[in-house]
């Protein structure tokens, strides 16, 4: 049953040949190196798996990790999952260099639990025991291990054991169990074919549980398929959850298509990704400055995989520095913010820094400081949802977010994401876009000052238009129609601004014009109201003003930004008032004869063809009619058209005439 189990997980760490495998041997009956040629070499090459029952009768998971340099990537692999360590050093060799990379690692890993066993002192006598102790203390000072027990033991004899395993006991169960809510996750330690089962996958669980016939997800392979059975610590159990040594028996699964590294885990949250951005820490211990761009093999879960580290600010850091950094991958990996990683140099390989895990990135953003300061942001969000949800929104800028695309950043279960999403909504924090997208509002307003700005521009440089084209500004702004409609909105909404159709202006916004250019404004709207519909056309118009082409150009530009001039067509523009006259008398026609009819209009206006049809096109233009064949019919919204230019009409009393757009 897995209520036998308690979901902590030991390893040991130390030097090769210091006695780890045979204190787990000692300990728990099991021998953890299992492998032939282990065996055969007398070394851990790879990890070790056993279980110890606690004095309270559940049992714990036990992981021996090699300590030989060459394997201190399935080192990485195991102490990834830890929540408790054994250092291990040997009383006759003292502090190696496994001994300090192992710490080193543990530190960078965020371990903050654990012991240590000093093996073999029936080699040694107790002069050199004393002093051996006295060197390990020193060099654990300043350590997360530095007020841990140094407790003396010996494989062979057994002298120190009793001590050693209350001590453990006690240890263990001072540490709180992995919190098993949340979505499943497993990095696989080992895949293998079992004959008459299938395809095995071993590993400790990071997050959730799981349960005997649930569906997974295995990552980046991308198979899915479901779980038949599962052990941990080698007894049949109906569910395993987070600090379970776990081996799940998958159906549907090629084991030929997974492999250590990959991730088995709750379907739809979790997608492998090639740049991951983190708060990195670069161990004392290092020779020289780490570089810009350098090569480096990054370890986090089980999974090893080469790439190169990019600093986002500066060219360089020293040893014992911390930076925010961003890590372009060769090969995408399945990782999640919070995790811890561990970076090892390409050559010699050795550990040079490591640290925690903030987002992913779909590329790699640059050395910009809005990058920099965005990875703080998110670093200073981990472990607190709702601030992780605040900053992923207001990162996606403009674009908005969905909630699917959240869904794989937060990895929380549905219920508790609409929770969150909703509530910050009603706080203000987020606007839903038509179509669903969420935008933060703090987005919003900086687009809101920013279009502010560009109006306010656009009127200097043009102080003899009113309006400004709203298309310009969005393009200007390289917006989308969804969220610049948002954002005319709110600016509406509270005043900033008016619109006019397609067009927009500060509001209140009126120009002032000179004596002289009042006066031929003046003169310009007597001649179009003079000539009705056979109105000169703009060429003529100097001659007729007694003005010249350059005076009466702006004049013209003000008329028709104002609407006090309606144009048509090249070379047809008419007065307001005679437009709206059309207006009335196409609503007439098409009231009583359920169509307008050119010929009859044109009579009634004293007009010719020239002005007749440019103005029936406009009247479609603005949404006032629609064709159909040759006959022109109103449309069911045209009464907005005449809110819209500022005239009354009673709505046909029969829908005779009227027409869906």
């Amino acid at each position: 049953m897995s209520d036998d189990i308690y979901s902590v997980v030991v390893g040991t760490a130390g030097h090769i040949d210091h006695g780890k495998s045979s204190l787990v041997l000692k300990l728990t009956g099991t021998d953890p190196d299992r492998l032939k040629e282990e065996k055969e070499k007398g070394i851990t090459i790879d990890l070790g798996f056993a279980s110890w029952q606690l004095p309270t009768g559940q049992k714990v998971g036990i992981i021996d990790v090699p300590g030989h340099e060459k394997f201190v990537k399935n080192m990485v692999a195991g102490a990834t999952g830890l929540d408790l360590v054994v250092l291990v050093v040997a009383a006759d060799d003292g502090v190696m260099p496994q001994t300090r990379e192992h710490l080193e690692i543990m530190q960078l890993l965020g371990m903050s639990r654990g012991l240590v066993a000093l093996t073999k002192v029936d080699k040694v006598d107790p002069e050199l025991l004393e002093l051996c102790t006295m060197e390990l203390k020193e060099h654990l000072a300043g350590t997360f291990l530095a007020d841990a027990p140094i407790l003396p033991v010996s494989s062979i004899t057994g002298e120190g054991y009793p001590a050693f395993e209350a001590a453990l006991a006690q240890a263990i169960l001072a540490t709180p169990p992995r919190d098993a809510t949340g979505l499943f996750r497993m990095p696989i330690q080992r895949v293998f074919s079992s004959k008459g089962h299938g395809t095995v996958v071993t590993g400790i669980p990071v997050s959730g549980q799981v349960t005997k016939g649930d569906e997974l997800e295995i990552q980046p392979a991308g198979v899915r398929g479901r779980v038949r059975s599962i052990q941990a610590y080698k007894a049949q159990v109906e569910s395993a959850r987070a600090g379970h040594s776990t081996a799940l028996n998958m159906s549907d699964v090629d084991y030929e298509k997974v492999r250590r590294g990959m991730v088995a885990a709750t379907p739809g949250y979790f997608a492998p990704h090639a740049v991951y951005e983190a708060e990195f820490t670069y161990l004392a211990s290092s020779k020289k400055p780490l570089h810009h761009h350098q090569p480096v093999r990054f370890h986090t879960g089980t999974s090893e995989v080469t790439g190169r580290i990019y600093l986002l600010e500066g060219s360089e850091i020293e040893p014992g520095a911390r930076a925010l950094v961003q890590f372009q991958l060769d090969e995408p990996i399945v990782a999640a913010a919070g995790d811890r990683y561990v970076v090892r140099q390409d050559s010699p390989i050795v550990t040079i820094g490591g640290g925690q895990l903030v987002g992913v990135a779909e590329r790699r953003g640059g050395r910009r400081r809005d990058v920099a300061t965005r990875v703080q942001q998110k670093a200073e969000s981990l472990g607190d949802p709702r601030a992780q949800l605040k900053v992923l929104v207001a990162e996606a800028g403009p674009a908005g977010t969905t909630d699917a695309a959240l869904k794989a950043a937060l990895q929380l279960k549905p219920a508790e994401q609409r929770a969150l999403v909703d509530g910050l909504t009603k706080e203000g924090a987020f606007v839903r876009l038509q179509g669903g997208r969420l935008v933060a509002t703090s987005v919003l307003s900086h687009f809101e000052k920013q279009c502010v700005a560009l109006l306010e521009q656009f009127h200097r440089e043009h102080p003899k238009q009113i309006y400004c084209e709203a298309i310009e500004l969005r393009n200007a702004m390289m917006l989308d129609p969804v969220f610049f409609e948002e954002l005319l909105g709110r600016l509406e909404a509270v005043g900033t601004i008016e619109r006019d159709r397609s067009r927009i202006r500060q509001r209140g916004r009126a120009l002032e014009l000179s004596p002289e250019e009042r006066e031929l404004y003046q003169s310009l709207l007597i001649v179009f109201r003079d000539g009705g519909f056979n109105s000169p056309r703009p060429a003529e118009l100097p001659r007729i003003l007694g003005s010249t082409a350059a005076r009466v150009q702006p004049v013209i530009a003000l008329a028709l930004e104002r609407g006090d001039l309606i144009h048509l067509e090249e070379n047809v523009m008419l007065e307001r008032s005679h437009v709206h006259r059309v207006i009335r008398l196409v609503i007439a026609q098409i009231k009583t004869k359920g169509e307008v009819i050119s010929g009859e209009l044109r009579d009634q206006l004293g007009t010719s063809r020239k002005y007749i049809i440019p103005l029936l096109e406009h009247l479609d233009k603005i949404g006032l009619t629609m064709r159909e064949g040759s006959q022109r019919v109103l449309r069911r919204e045209y009464a907005k058209v005449l809110a819209r230019e500022g005239l009354d009409h009673e709505l046909p009393t029969s829908p005779e005439g009227l027409r869906e757009p």
